[in-house]
């Protein structure tokens, strides 16, 4: 039970031995310390999680000028609604006296401490943060001083990007250095973000891009007599139609082959969710050419430790093979496979929400409050829809002696 803090409380409050305290009955959390040597000192105590978390304390300041008993009161309310909107005080001075006794200066530091102490820890593709800080940022300010940069070098820097004719590439350099400046806002390293107003300097379009049936023929051909890890890689992403990362970190315990399933883990996957992938009879074959590392999980890796990446190199060599993509007007990104494959299910009439499950979306075609009740997988409807052999083969054929023909006969 706490007492009503009070001039009068206060003052009559007695020292000990040993550090006492006094707790506010009006105020959760709100106290007074008193100090064998008689100091009295107001404070506020919370927990951040709940009752299994520990106390935290913040020192608001000792009894008498300036800190009267209702000026006291009114910084523990303002610390109470802190914590109840998730805000831990006393981790930020905590923070705050590291960033004090370690000042980051330049841009280089700033963008460095970023990417350990947000980026990773936070964001699975904080690797392509990365790359655009390395060869878009870095390079023009890594030594600047973080606090002199302004918004019109913002500018500057966007326009140098987009003037390579790559203007939605400076749309993502925007996006990453937006949050980067951001968190450095909330750290206290900088008062304003030069970045607040800036618009983004390309117009973003929605592609519409799939492969003919002649490019799908010749790029599966391309694939095919590409050696591992890449052939294997680009046919299992034309069978499945799972996203390029998502099949890029495949592991072999994640493939049951008597049930013909692949499942990709929430941890990897682009949504969060668990995704399971039914397998084709081609697709097992594909996977059943591939190479297995010795004591490694992954099914594509050049070392063992790790996916493969490349995919830019690895694509061009294809459109090389292939001769589809050479040119502006008919440029395509591995992305494109995944509209390529669903477009051909939409022609074969395969339901909408059966297309969405076989492409983990979250909100596709079942919406609302059907989607909160409708817990069904569809699992044997995806597994009908990528068994396409048929289409598949009207695709790829003519084509003598073709190993996909045998496969698929």
């Amino acid at each position: 039970m706490g007492v009503k803090l009070t001039k009068r409380t206060i003052e009559a409050a007695a020292r000990s031995v040993r550090d006492t305290y006094l707790w506010d009955s009006d105020v959760s959390g709100f106290g007074l310390k008193i100090t064998p040597a008689g100091r009295k000192i107001y404070l506020f105590q919370y927990r951040m999680g709940g009752r299994g978390a520990s106390t935290q304390r913040v020192t608001i300041g000792p009894h008498g000028s300036p800190w009267t008993v209702d000026k006291a009161r009114s910084r523990a309310l303002q610390l109470l609604a802190q914590v109840k909107v998730g805000k831990d005080p006393a981790g930020e001075r905590r923070a705050a006296k590291v960033a004090a006794a370690n000042p980051i200066r330049t841009f280089g530091e700033i963008a460095a401490a970023f990417l350990e102490r947000h980026a990773k820890p936070n964001t699975r593709d904080w690797r392509k943060t990365e790359y655009l800080l390395q060869h878009d940022v870095l390079p023009y300010w890594a030594a600047r001083p973080v606090r002199e940069i302004t918004r019109h070098d913002v500018i500057e820097l966007l326009d140098r990007v987009a003037d390579r004719g790559a203007r939605v590439h400076a749309n993502r350099v925007l996006a990453a250095i937006r949050v980067l400046f951001n968190w450095a806002l909330s750290r206290g390293v900088i008062e304003a973000s030069p970045v607040a107003g800036v618009k983004a300097p390309g117009a973003e379009t929605v592609r519409e891009r799939a492969l003919s049936e002649d490019e799908l023929r010749e790029v599966w051909r391309a694939a095919e007599a590409t050696p591992y890890p890449f052939g294997p890689f680009f046919q299992l992403l034309i069978l499945t139609a799972q996203r390029r990362d998502e099949v890029a970190g495949m592991r072999w315990s994640e493939i049951n082959e008597g049930r013909a399933l692949w499942t990709i883990p929430g941890d990897r996957a682009k949504n969060g969710r668990t995704h399971e992938v039914p397998l084709t009879a081609l697709a097992l074959d594909v996977l059943g050419s591939v190479p297995r590392l010795t004591d490694s999980d992954l099914v594509f890796t050049t070392n063992g430790r790790t996916p493969i990446s490349g995919f830019s190199k690895a694509k061009l060599r294809l459109d090389q093979a292939s001769g589809v993509g050479l040119t502006d007007r008919d440029e395509w990104r591995v992305h494109d496979i995944r509209r390529t494959v669903t477009t051909y299910l939409a022609g074969m009439n395969f339901p909408p929400h059966v297309v969405d499950k076989i492409l983990n979306h979250v909100a596709g075609a079942i919406r609302g409050v059907a989607a909160v009740y409708n817990r069904y997988s569809y699992l044997d409807e995806r597994r009908s829809a990528l068994e396409w052999a048929a289409r598949l083969r009207s695709i790829i054929e003519p084509r003598e002696a073709s190993k996909v023909v045998q496969l698929l006969a």
